[in-house]
């Protein structure tokens, strides 16, 4: 069973944060990995890419297990979560 994870920031905040890192990013993971799902902590900046969110995420909490992530994928407007 998953723990419930505590942020210290706002669903907006989050989103605002993590759409940040990403439009940095954007032009290397886009021409690579353009469809698949990106997992992004805010805090770090640290990413992980996968076909699936869920997958994405499980990635990234290897390395972030405490973290919340913005996940989006790759590419699109949509498709939008916080993990």
């Amino acid at each position: 069973m998953d723990t419930l994870r505590i942020t210290k920031y706002g669903l907006d905040e989050l989103a605002e944060k993590g759409e940040g890192i990403y439009e940095r990013i954007r032009g290397e993971v886009e021409e690579k990995y353009r469809g698949m799902f990106i997992a992004i902590d805010a805090d770090s900046g640290d990413y992980t890419i996968a076909q699936t969110p869920l997958e994405a995420v499980d990635k990234a909490r290897e390395k972030h297990p405490e973290s919340v992530f913005y996940v989006k994928r790759i590419g699109y407007r949509v498709a939008r979560l916080l993990y």
